[in-house]
């Protein structure tokens, strides 16, 4: 954001992974309209690059705007910036201030921090549960399950998934349910598929083994050699990954995906793959859409430590918001 006297005189924001950054599309923006911005100040909510990468290092556009003054809301935790970009505008003789609304700028972008800061993706639970406490009924594989969140609740589920890098579930949901994994009651992204299946038990005729989309698919190093491995193999778009047994599963698993550079993870189940992370605490933040009706018995909901932050209320379910009070903070929730 660029202001001169106090007023706004333009802003800009990153529009696409690989575009120009916010700064540079302020920068145009002013110019475009005439903006002398030797006496403006700009007002960014990170601070700005000074490297070279899909782009040119925003600090260097900032010094040849002629700007002497900007404000800074939160550091870059990026090692290949963090306190550098704030370095070279002061090297050039700028007025930096740094922190102003710290919290506020940080919670803007929880995956962005997290993923360099704990060198892992923000990891975002999902379920439904009904008033007594159960996310599923006792049923057959592959028979109908009680819907509990209605035609709302599935809208803010497929935008969640348009909004993480990554969703994973258990082999137990896939044999139960058969799910896709994909986004589809909401514009956006398809996020990487991730499957946690120990045994390959999951059936060839399995949804998200299809080849639709890109597909991740944990499972015990000790099967490498069968047949079952090799049948996978073949599947297009799918690829195997071994993990050692006795191995922390969640931890090696976030590790594997911080490598390929996914910074946000949504668990979708079911409830052991859900408990998994919290009984390691690799978690940031649960989303839990709690039904008014009963189902008197089923599939307990996983045990949730954390403190509830924020609730909303429609006449199907309330959504109640859970952080991790050792973990990142929450980003604020956007509905509609």
């Amino acid at each position: 954001m660029v202001c001169l006297d106090e007023r706004i005189v333009a802003e800009g924001f990153h529009e696409r992974y690989g575009g120009l950054h916010a700064e540079r599309n302020a920068i145009a923006e002013a110019k475009r309209r005439g903006v002398d911005l030797r006496d403006a100040v700009m007002y960014v909510t990170l601070e700005p690059c000074c490297h070279y990468g899909k782009t040119g290092p925003c600090t260097a556009a900032i010094v040849e705007a002629g700007f002497r003054r900007v404000v800074v809301g939160a550091s870059d935790p990026n090692p290949v910036v963090n306190g550098r970009g704030l370095n070279a505008l002061r090297q050039a003789g700028i007025r930096v201030e740094n922190g102003l609304l710290d919290g506020e700028c940080r919670a803007i972008n929880p995956a962005f921090n997290t993923f360099h800061e704990k060198g892992r993706p923000y990891v975002l639970l999902k379920w439904a549960q009904s008033a007594d406490g159960f996310i599923d009924a006792l049923r057959a594989p592959l028979t109908p399950a009680p819907w509990l969140t209605g035609n709302y609740g599935r809208l803010l589920v497929h935008r969640w998934r348009s909004e993480c890098m990554a969703i994973l579930v258990g082999a137990n949901t896939v044999l139960r349910d058969d799910p896709r994994l994909s986004v589809r009651a909401w514009v956006g992204p398809q996020p990487l598929r991730v499957v946690l299946d120990r045994d390959l038990s999951i059936p060839l005729s399995a949804r998200i083994l299809d080849g639709s989309q890109p597909t991740l698919l944990f499972t015990s190093d000790t099967l490498v050699d069968s047949p079952a491995w090799g049948m996978r193999a073949r599947i297009p778009r799918l690829e195997l990954v071994p993990l050692g047994a006795g191995r922390e599963w969640p931890e090696c698993l976030l590790l594997e995906l911080y490598r390929r550079g996914v910074n946000s993870l949504l668990v979708e189940g079911g409830a052991k793959t859900i408990q998994m992370f919290t009984t390691s605490n690799l978690w940031d933040e649960a989303r839990i859409f709690i039904a008014p009706a009963c189902l008197g018995d089923g599939v307990k909901a996983p045990a949730m430590p954390g403190q509830a932050v924020s609730h909303h209320c429609t006449p199907s379910f309330t959504l109640l918001q859970v952080e991790n009070p050792h973990s990142a903070r929450l980003t604020p929730l956007q509905n509609g």
